[in-house]
């Protein structure tokens, strides 16, 4: 645990708990030591570093704006542009959403229960005010896509839908119940969102059609789901999203110290950081024996890596 506080156009970082901070503080640059203020000095450019990093361990002893408000507050605290919103989000809502929107390409990691939903709908509304998205295409755990469609019915003026997978269609074979599939999202008309689980994208035929809807924003609820890069699910999951403007991942299990298991999930986000698995394998992987893992290199370089993509403000709205 740190505790963060605004010094001009730096910030101290101060260690509660030293061990914690030692081995994070690493992946920081630009930082001094000050024996006076018992702490790191760093450039205010580094706050979403520090947040990245430490998470909910983070006890501010200054308000955000003030972090921020050299570097681009509209970033983090503009609550402007959230057109189609019937509800008012949290300050730390507003600032994952903004992020989103500005880097393009994200993982939103708050924890459980903190709203990472509404965090991908604000991002949506802002980028549908701006003009920048039309229609946006949810890929979800099948368990909670009902919840997805009802947090847009009860939370938005935006329509969605639900694409049912052929499964929860009757009839004789799965070509039949996958023609069933592909007339729901013929005979709906236009949506705003659009809400398919993960197995669903198996579906080539359902798959090709959600590719002819040319979605430029794809949101991935729980994406540690692509995780397995081998999988059939995280292919898809890459497939769908390559080549799309916007791609937000929502996760709150932490992936940091796995770098096969950040590989699959980081193509899905950004298909241009990480080009191939055999670059990726020489940079990061260590081998004992043909196919087997004994360990891991260069973790410091993939932390830095992935660091401007990664936003965890969970304490952010106290």
């Amino acid at each position: 645990m740190i505790s963060l506080e605004c010094l001009g156009n730096d910030m101290v970082v101060r260690p509660i708990e030293l061990d914690e901070a030692l081995r994070k503080m690493r992946y920081v640059d630009n930082k001094r030591w000050s024996n006076t203020l018992e702490g790191w000095i760093v450039p205010r450019t580094e706050f979403n570093n520090v947040v990245a990093l430490f998470g909910i361990n983070i006890k501010f002893l200054s308000s955000v704006d003030d972090f921020v408000d050299n570097v681009d507050s509209n970033i983090y605290s503009s609550q402007k542009g959230f057109d189609g919103i019937n509800f008012k989000p949290y300050p730390f809502q507003v600032v994952g959403a903004n992020f989103a929107v500005q880097t393009k390409k994200s993982l939103i990691a708050d924890y459980m229960g903190l709203g990472k939903t509404m965090q991908a709908i604000l991002a949506y509304a802002k980028l549908k005010s701006e003009k920048k998205v039309r229609k946006m295409l949810v890929v979800t755990p099948a368990s909670v896509k009902y919840q997805w469609l009802l947090a847009f019915a009860n939370m938005t003026s935006f329509k969605a839908m639900v694409v049912k997978s052929p499964s929860e269609f009757s009839g004789k074979n799965l070509e039949v119940r996958t023609g069933k599939a592909l007339e729901q999202l013929d005979l709906m008309g236009e949506y705003d969102a659009y809400i398919v689980n993960y197995e669903t994208l198996s579906n080539q035929k359902i798959f090709d059609r959600l590719q002819e809807m040319k979605f430029n924003m794809v949101v991935f609820d729980e994406i540690h789901y692509t995780k397995n890069r081998l999988s059939i699910r995280s292919k898809k999951s890459y497939e769908i999203a390559k080549g799309k403007q916007y791609v937000i991942g929502l996760s709150g299990t932490p992936l940091e110290n796995n770098p096969p298991e950040l590989f699959g999930v980081f193509r899905v986000v950004d298909n241009t950081l990480f080009p191939t698995w055999t670059t990726f394998e020489k940079s990061y992987i260590k081998y004992v024996g043909y196919g087997i893992i004994g360990g891991y290199r260069n973790l410091p370089r993939l932390r830095k890596k992935i660091q401007p993509y990664i936003i965890r403000l969970s304490l952010i709205h106290i």
